[in-house]
């Protein structure tokens, strides 16, 4: 009888602990620290990793027509341009 009775006590304290917190006790912690990563983490690497991406899309695009003017002059000397 006494372990039924300090499990409904502890359920109480349970119950009574959990009805004080609402939906903004989690939500604001979390805004917060997706907040603190992009001001920490983001921002400062966010001027590299523009360039990063703009010199990867230039090099692609000098790779890309390099190829392509191989492939103009085979399928000219070929006969099967179009």
């Amino acid at each position: 009888m006494s372990l039924k009775v300090s499990f409904l006590g502890a359920l109480r304290i349970f119950v009574a602990q959990t009805n004080a917190m609402n939906t903004q006790d989690i939500i604001t912690p979390v805004a917060q620290f997706v907040e603190w990563t992009f001001q920490t983490v983001l921002l400062p690497i966010s001027d590299g990793a523009n360039w990063g991406v703009i010199a990867l899309g230039g090099a692609g695009l000098v790779f890309w027509l390099r190829l392509q003017s191989k492939y103009n002059s085979r399928a000219e000397k070929d006969g099967t341009l179009m």
